[in-house]
């Protein structure tokens, strides 16, 4: 799941089974990107919405279980106050270069409603707060849409998908796709593909 600027799949490819950016681990081609029907993106004014897309792959991922993890889609509104986990390869330095090696950070989920301009997003989005222990700040950047927000237990469940920052905010509030509300699209369109 993306944001897409180039909607074409021969733009793009998933690797499996590493946390670095060298082309180690095992590389899939993407055959098919089905993005989210009613999805709008537009810079004037700004707006992103339906910010949804999933990649068909060429092949099958080796491996499921043993190497590769899945993860189990969050399928109803989380509490707000959560703390999450963010990752990503996005650039760390304000140099427009993105990470070698993964990078992780604890946040905390918040009501969109209350920190961005309330133009910007919908029901569908969930926002993140950096920092919420004190510790290393975390937050998205250049390069991180489309990963995941993701809440840590016994089982791990993906609640969100980077989108955007919101840029009248000076505090740095990062909103994403509440996968919740487009659990069953997810389902019924891998369903039909």
């Amino acid at each position: 799941m993306l944001v897409l600027r180039h909607p074409k799949p021969h733009f793009y490819f998933v690797v499996a089974d590493t946390k670095y950016l060298d082309y180690t681990g095992d590389r899939y081609n993407v055959s098919e990107i089905i993005i989210h029907p009613d999805f709008i993106w537009t810079i004037n004014p700004f707006k992103c919405q339906n910010d949804v897309a999933l990649l068909k792959l060429s092949g099958k991922i080796d491996g499921i279980g043993e190497k590769v993890k899945l993860i189990e889609l969050d399928k109803e509104h989380i509490e707000l106050k959560q703390e999450s986990v963010i990752s990503g390869w996005g650039d760390t330095t304000l140099n427009s270069i993105s990470a070698f090696k993964l990078k992780y950070a604890s946040v905390e989920t918040i009501d969109c409603q209350e920190f961005v301009d309330p133009t910007l997003t919908t029901e569908s989005n969930i926002c993140i707060h950096p920092n919420p222990t004190g510790g290393n700040p975390g937050s998205t950047s250049t390069g991180d849409s489309g990963g995941p927000l993701v809440i840590e237990g016994s089982t791990n469940r993906q609640i969100g998908i980077a989108s955007f920052t919101d840029p009248t905010y000076f505090k740095h509030v990062d909103v994403y796709v509440r996968i919740s509300c487009y659990y069953d699209w997810i389902d019924e369109t891998i369903k039909q593909n």
